[in-house]
């Protein structure tokens, strides 16, 4: 059976930002994969333990979300510090760069918090499945 595939359309350049891209078209192709709950015709997302599965790697990815931002703010103060920033005029920072990147350095802590608790979620939802069967009839599978 086949299916479309999103995140194969997005070319890896090897840059930060497309490496964001990529797992921003697999999240999705997640999605679109997984629409409609599971189905023994599906490979891959047939039983519970394809959930399990599915969780494990949402941890890894809401586990790496932390990291990520305190890097965008490294990333923004090094270059605050550096006068390698402008702010477009008539903008809500016009001409105070410095408050723009502390701003968006106060939003990145808030959403970093959110991903912590994110991922505790997530690993919770795990870890409550990990002993999740298959519990049909051996003939449900053919």
């Amino acid at each position: 059976m086949g299916f479309e595939s999103f995140s194969s359309q997005v070319e890896d350049d090897g840059t930060p930002n497309n490496a964001l891209d990529i797992a921003g078209q697999a999240v999705r192709d997640f999605n679109q994969r997984s629409l409609g709950g599971m189905q023994i015709t599906r490979p891959g997302w047939r039983y519970a333990p394809d959930a399990y599965r599915a969780l494990g790697e949402l941890t890894v990815l809401a586990g790496g979300l932390p990291q990520a931002f305190q890097q965008i703010i490294a990333a923004l103060r090094g270059e605050l510090a550096a006068g390698l920033i402008a702010i477009d005029r008539g903008s809500t920072y016009d001409g105070d760069p410095a408050a723009a990147v502390e701003a968006a350095s106060a939003a990145l802590e808030r959403a970093a918090a959110a991903a912590h608790r994110m991922y505790q979620g997530i690993a919770d939802a795990q870890t409550a499945i990990n002993a999740a069967a298959y519990g049909g009839s051996e003939s449900d599978e053919t």
